[in-house]
């Protein structure tokens, strides 16, 4: 089980690519269109808002030149050239000659905050739909890599029938949930013996897992004692584990080096690993069924 799991994984690296390919290229368009919405959505509250302090100010032409010369009073003329200049590109000099000019505005033009503040609202919520809608994009473009990379898998590794399909679509999803809900529940309520309970997750998916490879992909010569059974439950989780041990140390070197890098490769490993993974007790059941097959082979051709 082990050999057959660690081959399927090395064997089958090239198919890496795929979700690679779909994932940067989604990421691509997504960060290219959230880019250019948000530089978008800014142009339209720069001018709304330029419009709506070029009429403010109109409309307190008075007050707004009182408040710039009280500002402009604050800087000392008459000293060193240089202390002058740095009073007035002074981060603090500029920010209180802002902050004053809109509450100047503010007081002297009615309803000046209220609109200010729909425009900046306005802005915030197009910026949180973008930002949703990308992970949205992002989200779908990591399922149609899943399901993609495990087309290519399976045809290479562990054909079946569309009957076959439809008993594994209808049994594996139910349960792969279940298990996600319960390793969910159990790192988050029982921490101290999460460890040993997520093994027992592990095991009973295992055993899942081999039942429904063993009724996808058996022949009448092949009982499902010689699948599911406690050796091949244990062996499944090793080969789970190094698998995942695997892409762990993957990660580990690569947010060393750099962590854009790490999240740019381990996205698309960790994909590609979880289908190898679904994939290698099919690929362990058919290897049986092919060696019970050997025999009567061997008897047709010699007759």
């Amino acid at each position: 089980m082990i050999k057959i799991s660690l081959k399927n994984f090395f064997k089958n690296l090239i198919y890496l690519l795929i979700p690679m390919g779909i994932i940067y290229l989604v990421l691509l368009l997504v960060v290219f269109g959230f880019i250019s919405s948000t530089f978008a959505n800014a142009k339209e509250m720069l001018t709304s808002l330029g419009e709506l302090i070029n009429t403010s100010a109109a409309n307190s032409e008075q007050s707004v030149k009182e408040f710039f010369t009280y500002s402009v009073n604050q800087i000392e003329w008459n000293g060193n050239f240089f202390d002058t200049l740095k009073s007035i590109i002074s981060t603090h000099w500029l920010q209180n000659t802002v902050i004053g000019f809109l509450e100047t505005l503010n007081v002297t033009t009615e309803g000046f905050a209220q609109e200010c503040t729909a425009i900046l609202e306005a802005f915030k919520s197009r910026l949180i739909a973008d930002i949703s809608f990308a992970v949205a994009c992002l989200v779908l473009g990591v399922i149609a890599s899943n399901y993609a990379v495990r087309f290519v898998l399976r045809r290479k590794t562990a054909k079946r029938t569309f009957k076959k399909a439809v008993i594994a679509t209808a049994i594996l999803p139910l349960a792969h949930t279940v298990f996600v809900i319960l390793t969910f529940a159990v790192t988050t309520y029982l921490k101290y013996y999460s460890l040993i309970v997520l093994f027992v997750i592990a095991a009973v998916s295992g055993l899942v897992s081999l039942t429904v490879s063993w009724l996808v992909h058996r022949d009448k010569s092949l009982k499902l004692s010689e699948v599911a059974n406690p050796k091949n439950v244990l062996l499944h989780t090793a080969s789970t584990a190094i698998i995942i041990l695997i892409n762990v140390v993957i990660a580990a070197v690569l947010l060393y080096i750099n962590k854009l890098l790490a999240v740019l490769i381990i996205l698309p490993t960790i994909v590609y690993s979880l289908n190898v993974i679904v994939l290698n007790t099919d690929s362990y059941v058919i290897s049986l069924v092919t060696q019970l097959q050997q025999p009567d082979e061997e008897i047709k051709k010699a007759a």
